[in-house]
Formats: C-alpha cells, structure tokens, sequence
C-alpha cells in the first residue's frame, strides 16, 4: 500500500515562492515545489506526489523526511560531491608528461610507467594509471611507449 503523506509545511506560499523565484538551483527549485504542492494538499500519497514532480519516491521520501527533521534549512541544504582532485597533479604530472614526450626517455612500458610514478610518491592501481594515462595524454605520448618496446 503506498504511503500517505502525514506532513504539515510551516512556511506560507509567498515565502515559498519567493525563495523559489530566487533559487538558483534546479534541484531546489523543485523541492520547493514540492512544499507548495505539499501545501496545496492535491496528493494524498508520496507515489502521486513524486509522479507529479518527476522523481522517484524514494527522493520524495527523503526530502519529506529532511523537511521533518531539520526544517527548510536542511531541505535547501544542497551539496553536491564536489569536483575529485586528479590523481595525478602538479609536480608529478609535469614530471609524467616530460617522461611520455621524451623520445630518448628509457620508460618502455606502462609497467615501467607505473612504477616511475609510484616512485614519484604516487599510488595508485596500475589499472587506474592506465585509464588515467590515456584519457589525458595525447594518443601519440601513448604510442611512443609501445613504439620503444619494439
């Protein structure tokens, strides 16, 4: 059976509505949304209600549940992971880059590679240094490694 929506919205909608003419956020925008629909009392369950918002209920559950517990604040809360720092950066990248454009450099494969950049202080999956290597060098750096085996 689905779950009926047992909860009370403690700002009016000019509020509401305010802070969601000045959201920047689209995510945010549409849990406010969600509170003026809450408000408006139009659905009875978090199925239709996150039909009518386009999410998933278990979204929907979770932002009700956000909104019990911590208020509008917790609510409009939004963090997003952030962008991942390289694996690979500064001194190290530098130092990597030199090595793979070095046509006399005596590193003749990836294994090598990899090594050379653990010894750079650098660990890591020889898996991750692959995918790493290739996505952001260009094809010719890579090439040259193979081309020195020979």
């Amino acid at each position: 059976m689905p779950k009926q929506l047992d909860i009370q919205v403690e700002q009016s909608t000019q509020e509401l509505k305010l802070m969601q003419s000045k959201a920047k956020n689209m995510s945010i925008v549409i849990r406010l949304q969600m509170l003026l629909l809450l408000q408006e009392g139009k659905y009875k369950y978090q199925t239709e209600l996150s039909d009518a918002l386009q999410k998933s209920v278990r979204t929907v559950h979770k932002w009700i549940k956000t909104y019990k517990d911590q208020g509008i604040e917790g609510l409009l809360d939004y963090q997003r992971g952030g962008k991942k720092k390289p694996a690979i950066s500064g001194e190290v990248y530098d130092k990597v880059k030199a090595v793979l454009s070095d046509p006399n450099s005596q590193i003749s494969s990836y294994k090598e590679l990899h090594a050379y950049i653990e010894q750079l202080g650098v660990n890591m999956k020889y898996k991750a240094m692959y995918k790493y290597i290739r996505s952001h060098f260009k094809p010719e750096s890579c090439i040259r490694i193979l081309e020195r085996r020979a």
